[in-house]
Formats: C-alpha cells, structure tokens, sequence
C-alpha cells in the first residue's frame, strides 16, 4: 500500500536525522512576532513543516497523523475505523477524525484519550492487513474497516465508505460477519448500512444521494439505468424511477474537471453537452421529470424533497 505523502512526521526523539534542532522543535511550531512558525505540531513530539501540511488534503492530514500516532500506539493495537480508512484511500463525506482509531484486544473497555481512540474487541476477531514500503503498519482489513465504519459512521456517510469497499471487491457477507462479530453495540445500524451498500454507485455523491433518498423515503430506484435516445445516443442515468418516470441524477463538479472525464474537451463543451443530453432524456415519453443535485444540495433534505415532489416522485408527508 503506497502512503501518498509528501513528508513523514518529524519526531522529537529522530529529528537529527531530519538536520532539525530537537530542542528547537516546540519554539519554531510556535513562531515569534517576526517569524511566522515553521513546524505545524501533530501530536506532542511530532511535527510536520508548515509547507507540507498546506498541501494536505484533509485525508492526508488525518494519515500523517497516524503516523505521527504509532509509536504511541501499545503493542498489538491496529489502526481501525476511519484511520484505516483513509490509510488505504477511501473516500469520507464527513470530516476526518482529530484522533487517531486503532483495535486494541487487550482493552475491556473503550479508551478515548488526547491522541488516540483505542476500541476493545476480542483478539480472534481482528482481521489485518499490512502495508507496505518504509513503513510498518498494521490496519483492520478493507471488510473489517466496512464493518467497524457501519456501526459508527451517520447512515449517509457509512453507506459513502460501504459502497466503495463493494466497489473495490470486498464481499459484502464478510462485512456482515464482522458487523455480527464485534459486539451488540451499533450493530443494528451496521447491518442496516451492509444491506443497503451497492458496488453500483459510481462515486460518494452518488452513494450519499442514495442514502438521502432512502431517508426521505423514495421508493427503490433502478440504479444506472439505461436510455437510448432518438439519434442513437445512449445514457446511463444515477437514479430512475419507473413508476413516477422520474429520473434524479447526482451532478458532481468533477465531470468538468477531470482530464479523463473531459476526454480533450473543454469545460464549457462539456457543460453542453450535459445540457444536450438531458434535453434528450427530458423529451422521451417514459420520462416526466428530472432532477439534478449538487454536493451541496444533499446537506438541504427539506429543499430536495421540495423539488422531488415538484418533479412528480412520491414522498412520505
């Protein structure tokens, strides 16, 4: 597993070996009047350079700050939950944790202190997977990360996490089993969450759209269904609903973006020709209504069911 860093945490104990002052390290985290700080402090006696933390995402921030964790980890813990998460790169409609997660079978009891959450589960129970390059780490395996995020995550952010751990090829009957296996507490969410995931969702804007819908109580739509239009085109749509001919589709900004998707386009002909194919599925007769959500639209359920009512899709009062 490739950690996508541009820098390792600098410890107080190693920082010779970064030409770092390890006496120095607290004061230039802290800076003065006429000098801003060079060092951005992790955890104590663990720091990062102030240039390397801006370019971070906020996953790789949280990763840096396993890292940073690890040697204050006791012996036997594994990094679990959505630490584990993003060490292997999923994606989080939420924000990512300030403290680090990790399994420890020892425990009896959960520990939440000022760096880590250490999560008691019985020793047969913890599946790992290891990474590796320079660094030795151990984590929960993709299936048990699935299930621990499951029992703790809100439903629309576990189904996010859930849907590409199917996506990726992990079986959802495993998941299920460590949901099972863990303990009673949040295992009815769990299961709730495995058996709503889909490997069909093509990514978290769609899978947290899915998740809004079923809260505000939508019936089952037909996931990436199929339309042929009047010239040969073909489209394949986020949601369809056949009984109400409503079609809900998630319009995520990286469509317009990303090189791939773009495909020698333009930004602009790309928005075009978005426009050209919903006119096209507008116009067939199957079709009564479309609706199209943004990111920031799925954090407005009142508005978005305001519109899917206006398009013709039955909710609950």
């Amino acid at each position: 597993m490739h950690l996508d860093l541009p820098a390792a945490p600098i410890f107080r104990s190693t920082a010779h070996v970064s030409r770092w002052d390890a006496r120095d390290l607290q004061r230039r985290s802290h800076g003065t009047p006429s000098r801003p700080p060079e060092l951005q402090r992790l955890i104590r006696g663990a720091f990062t350079t102030v240039e390397a933390w801006a370019t971070l995402s906020e996953r790789q921030r949280h990763v840096l700050l396993v890292l940073a964790a690890l040697p204050r980890l006791p012996g036997g813990a594994v990094v679990s939950h959505l630490s584990a998460a993003a060490v292997m790169g999923w994606p989080h409609a939420g924000s990512w944790p300030t403290k680090v997660h990790a399994h420890d079978p020892t425990r009896r009891r959960l520990d939440d202190n000022a760096h880590t959450v250490l999560h008691p589960v019985p020793p047969d129970m913890v599946t790992v997977a290891g990474t590796g390059g320079s660094v030795a780490m151990c984590l929960t395996s993709p299936a048990m990360t699935a299930a621990a995020v499951a029992r703790t995550l809100p439903f629309g952010h576990a189904v996010v996490m859930v849907d590409h751990a199917l996506r990726s090829g992990c079986d959802r009957a495993e998941i299920a089993r460590h949901v099972e296996s863990i303990g009673h507490r949040g295992a009815a969410r769990g299961h709730r969450v495995v058996a709503f995931a889909s490997p069909l969702a093509a990514s978290p804007g769609e899978s947290l759209t899915r998740a809004l819908l079923r809260t505000l109580g939508a019936r089952t739509p037909v996931l990436q269904q199929r339309f042929s239009g009047p010239e040969g085109q073909v489209a394949e749509v986020d949601f369809w609903f056949p009984s109400e001919g409503v079609i809900v589709e998630f319009d995520g900004e990286v469509k317009y973006r990303d090189p791939a998707m773009l495909r020698g386009r333009t930004p602009l002909q790309a928005v075009i020709d978005e426009k050209r194919r919903e006119d096209w599925l507008r116009a067939l007769p199957q079709v009564r209504g479309v609706v199209r959500l943004r990111w920031a639209d799925l954090f407005r359920p009142d508005v978005v069911a305001m519109r899917l009512r206006a398009a013709g899709l039955s909710l609950p009062a």
